[in-house]
C-alpha cells in the first residue's frame, strides 16, 4: 500500500474517533442536572429560624440553672428552720428539778423504756435523773443523738428527741409554697418511692414537689417547657415553638420522670430518678 493511502486511512480513522468521543461527551453534558441554586433570601430566612431556635433552647437552659439555684437556696432554709425548730423545742422543754416523792416506775425502768425508744445501737450517757417536763414529773435519759423523757407515772415516752420529729401534710404544703411564692395548692397525697414515705405537693400551675417527714423537699419538679422545630416541606422550613402544660394539669399517678440530683439537664429532665413511685 502506498504512504498516501496509508496516511488518508489514518486520518479517516481519527476523524470517526474525534466523532464519537465528541458524541458521547454532549449526550453526558446534556443528561447531567443541574444543581437547584439558593437564593440569598431564603439563606437569610433559615438563618433567622435557626436564631430563633437557639434563642429558645438558650432560655430554657436559663431557667433550669434559675431553678436549681432556687432548689438550692431551699435546702439551706430548711436546714436552718430545722435547726431553729430543734432550739425551740429544747427551749420550751426545759426542765426542772421534780420531787422523788412522785414517781410510779425505778429510773431504772426509766432507762429501758427510753432504751427501746432510742433504738438499736443506742445507750444511755448518764443514769436517769427525775425532773419536771411539761407540768409532769418525768425521767430525763440522755442519748448521742437527743433527750427522751419518759413519765414517772405512767411509763410514756412523753417526748424523744433521738428521731425526726414528723411534720405534717399542710406543713409540707407550706414548706412548698413558702419556697416556690405560689399558694395555688391542688392536692398534698402521700406517697412511697423507695421504701421511703413522703408528701407528694401538687400545684395547680402543673409544679409537683415531694417532701420527706422531717420537712426535707427531695426533689422539685417545674412545668415542663417543650421547643418545638416544625420542618417545612422543603427539609429547611418551619418556625420553632414553644408549649406549656395547661394551668389545671391533673397530676398522674404513676412515676414522675427520671433525675437529680441536682436538677437538673434538658427542659424535662432536670430531676433525679425518684424510683417507683405508689400512692
Amino acid at each position: 500500500m502506498k504512504p498516501t493511502k496509508l496516511v488518508l486511512l489514518s486520518v479517516f480513522i481519527t476523524a470517526v474517533i474525534i466523532a464519537i468521543i465528541g458524541g458521547v461527551t454532549n449526550k453526558v453534558l446534556a443528561n447531567r442536572t443541574t444543581s437547584p441554586t439558593v437564593s440569598a433570601e431564603q439563606i437569610k430566612e433559615f438563618q433567622q429560624r435557626e436564631a430563633k431556635y437557639q434563642q429558645l433552647i438558650q432560655q430554657a437552659n436559663d431557667q433550669l440553672s434559675k431553678a436549681n439555684a432556687q432548689l438550692e437556696a431551699l435546702q439551706t432554709q430548711v436546714a436552718q428552720t430545722q435547726v431553729a425548730q430543734t432550739q425551740a423545742v429544747q427551749t420550751q422543754t426545759q426542765p426542772t428539778q421534780a420531787p422523788a416523792s412522785d414517781t410510779s416506775i425505778s429510773a431504772d425502768k426509766a432507762g429501758q423504756i427510753a432504751s427501746q425508744a432510742a433504738g438499736l445501737g443506742e445507750t444511755p450517757q448518764n443514769a436517769p435523773s427525775l425532773v419536771s417536763f411539761q407540768g409532769k414529773t418525768a425521767y430525763e435519759v440522755n442519748f448521742d443523738k437527743g433527750m427522751i423523757y419518759v413519765d414517772a407515772q405512767t411509763g410514756d415516752v412523753l417526748f424523744n428527741g433521738t428521731v425526726p420529729q414528723q411534720i405534717t401534710a399542710d406543713k409540707a404544703a407550706q414548706i412548698v409554697t413558702d419556697y416556690l411564692g405560689n399558694k395555688a395548692v391542688l392536692k398534698v397525697d402521700q406517697v412511697t418511692i423507695n421504701n421511703v414515705p413522703l408528701y407528694r405537693v401538687i400545684l395547680r400551675n402543673g409544679t409537683l414537689a415531694w417532701v420527706d417527714y422531717t420537712g426535707q423537699i427531695t426533689d422539685v419538679q417545674l412545668p415542663a417547657v417543650v421547643v418545638h422545630k416544625n420542618l417545612g416541606s422543603g427539609g429547611g422550613g418551619g418556625s420553632p415553638s414553644v408549649s406549656a402544660p395547661a394551668n389545671n394539669m391533673q397530676p398522674a399517678a404513676s412515676n414522675p420522670p427520671a433525675q437529680p440530683s441536682t436538677p437538673p439537664p434538658s427542659t424535662d429532665d432536670n430531676h433525679e430518678n425518684r424510683g417507683t413511685e405508689t400512692d
